[in-house]
């Protein structure tokens, strides 16, 4: 069996107004494919705060699915230059949605804390084929 890593490469920046970013968009082909509701559960362990290591183990639901994703710790090999973040990201989808309360009771049965919840709105835009 082969397995592939993943790397995760993002930009994070503060957006004042939408409007511009989707005008441009449009402009260069992009459509819309729709906007969900998300909903990240963030866990850590309870001697190690994933806050101050830049480590992320989180439950995601949306639209009757579900997945675990867990990125290891930030350091100086994974920061770039003008704030791009690269490292490696382990996620396993789970059979549904309705799999989101077992993720949950597993991680706070192995011990792991409750960090926060986020709900978010994610619009997504693709080039048409």
């Amino acid at each position: 069996m082969n397995s592939v890593s993943l790397i995760e490469i993002e930009r994070k920046r503060v957006l004042e107004e939408r409007e511009p970013l989707e005008r441009r968009l449009a402009e260069l082909g992009f459509a819309s494919t729709g906007s969900e509701v998300e909903v990240d559960t963030y866990y850590s362990r309870p001697d190690v705060d994933f806050l101050e290591t830049v480590e992320c183990l989180r439950v995601r639901e949306g639209l009757g699915r579900c997945e675990v994703t867990y990125k290891p710790a930030s350091d100086s090999s994974t920061h770039g230059a003008g704030g791009v973040i690269a490292k490696p990201e382990t996620n396993v989808a789970l059979a549904d949605g309705e799999e989101a309360a077992h993720a949950h009771r597993l991680l706070e049965a192995l011990g792991m804390v409750l960090l926060a919840r986020v709900e978010k709105s994610r619009t997504s835009y693709r080039v048409p084929e």
